[in-house]
């Protein structure tokens, strides 16, 4: 006799894993009111990187007539406290009412928790970043080369500088 074969149908589904998203902005980026930064201060504020990715560049908003050296870091996170430098630049040429960027050496960060400090030779022109509250941290320091260890200082929750960070895969 025939026999006759007929299977039932199969489905095959293809489940792709999710592409890891790496790279791309942290920070404050909605220019609010205007303000002014003295010098003589770092100023900090927290954010969360959610995959791990490299550092690229920092930008901070200037507002009018902005003068003398800006140095932007990334330091990390102790028990809510910045706490070691891990990447930074310096911006020599500040320019007005612009968003100004400081290179940084590209350092491999681990998902977690960051703090964007700024320092200023002189008073700088400035925005509010975001018009809500977020974790910041202030340390009294005169202008320099950013400390390898966040000194102790004080916290506080305020609106943020406009500052952010990008940052690429690693």
């Amino acid at each position: 006799g025939s026999s006759n074969n007929t299977a039932a149908p199969v489905t095959v589904t293809n489940t792709l894993q999710p592409t890891p998203t790496c790279g791309g902005q942290l920070g404050y980026d909605s220019l609010q009111a205007s303000v002014g930064e003295g010098t003589g201060y770092i100023n900090c504020a927290s954010v969360t990187l959610g995959v791990a990715s490299k550092t690229l560049d920092m930008a901070i908003y200037l507002g009018a007539s902005p003068t003398g050296n800006i140095e932007l870091s990334v330091y990390s996170d102790s028990s809510g406290t910045p706490h070691t430098y891990q990447d930074g630049g310096v911006i020599t040429s500040p320019a007005a009412n612009s968003w100004n960027i400081a290179t940084l050496t590209g350092q491999n960060l681990a998902a977690g928790k960051y703090w964007l400090a700024v320092e200023s030779q002189n008073t700088m022109p400035t925005a509010d970043g975001l018009s809500q509250n977020v974790n910041l941290y202030q340390v009294t320091q005169a202008y320099g080369i950013p400390p390898l260890t966040m000194p102790a200082g004080t916290s506080a929750s305020n609106y943020p500088l406009a500052i952010v960070l990008n940052t690429v895969c690693q």
